[in-house]
């Protein structure tokens, strides 16, 4: 298979656990230069992956990608699928955020949208899982 973006945190993972510096800085190149900072989508799941990975460098970028799109793409960020999918970690570095910027009643009802997909899941028994798919740059 070739490096796309939903291997790409996995191999910039594995490279930074086994200190296989050429990979890492590849891998580090590869994503930066194919994310697309307008892709809500894309930007919320490479967020996610990148806080449950627990790689500090991307959760950090894409977090500060995401206070950008708070501003011009409040309702998008808030309302999308991926938002409601995040993991409580991912949700806390968001929210901890000083740049986000959000009304507080929109910021409110996705919160608490995301807390009955939370039930939802422990009604099944099932936490969501980190699915690896990243929405792609389509030329």
């Amino acid at each position: 298979p070739r490096l796309c973006l939903d291997n790409a945190m996995q191999v910039y993972r594995a490279a930074d656990k086994y200190q296989i510096f050429g990979l890492l800085e590849a891998c580090g190149t590869f994503i930066d230069e194919h994310v697309d900072p307008s892709n809500v989508t894309q930007v919320l799941t490479l967020f996610d992956v990148a806080c449950r990975m627990g790689l500090e460098r991307y959760s950090h970028t894409f977090l500060q990608i995401l206070e950008q799109l708070s501003r011009v793409q409040t309702r998008q960020v808030l309302q999308a699928k991926e938002f409601l999918e995040l993991h409580s970690v991912s949700l806390a570095t968001l929210l901890g955020s000083d740049g986000l910027c959000v009304h507080e009643e929109l910021l409110w009802t996705a919160i608490r949208s995301w807390a009955e997909v939370r039930a939802m899941y422990k009604e099944q028994s099932a936490e969501p899982e980190a699915t690896g798919h990243v929405a792609e740059n389509k030329p």
